[in-house]
């Protein structure tokens, strides 16, 4: 009885956490993360942790897990510090697979600093060890081509 219950509050806080920005999803994954430690989807009626979040929630497997560590890698930086709230999660979602120990808080500045998307871009870039958009060389765009479902609208690329 006590999961349940436990499982209830949980859900109610991703619930309420889906329409509060960057606390909402830190709530989001640190409930999350509770469900999945303490297998509390089963209570819920789930086989796994993925099915709970996709029926119980709509989240994606990526996303539930994009939750979870951004809560886990970036909150405790984030709540300390009010400066950094006003950064947009998606954000710290691009910076997961670049962050160490070492280089967490300053990405984590970073991210909350730059105001423009292309410029977090190319920061990403950069620290992917690629070729930014706004360093000199010569563009060399190449044609691609695209058709579309007239059905559906759904677009792939084509090969040539």
């Amino acid at each position: 009885m006590q999961l349940i219950q436990s499982l209830d509050v949980l859900e109610k806080k991703i619930i309420s956490g889906k329409a509060k920005g960057l606390e909402g999803a830190l709530q989001i994954g640190i409930a999350l993360e509770k469900i999945k430690e303490n297998n509390m989807y089963l209570a819920a009626g789930s086989k796994t942790f993925e099915q709970y979040v996709e029926n119980t929630h709509g989240f994606s497997r990526s996303s539930a897990y994009n939750f979870i560590n951004v809560a886990r890698y970036f909150g405790p930086l984030l709540l300390a510090d009010p400066s950094l709230q006003t950064v947009d999660p998606s954000r710290l979602v691009k910076l997961l697979p670049l962050i160490t120990e070492v280089n967490k808080e300053e990405l984590l500045h970073s991210a909350a600093q730059m105001p423009d998307a292309r410029g977090f871009d190319n920061l990403i870039r950069s620290l992917q060890k690629k070729v930014c958009t706004d360093d000199p060389h010569e563009h060399d765009f190449v044609p691609i081509n695209i058709e579309q479902c007239s059905v559906c609208g759904l677009r792939r690329k084509v090969k040539v």
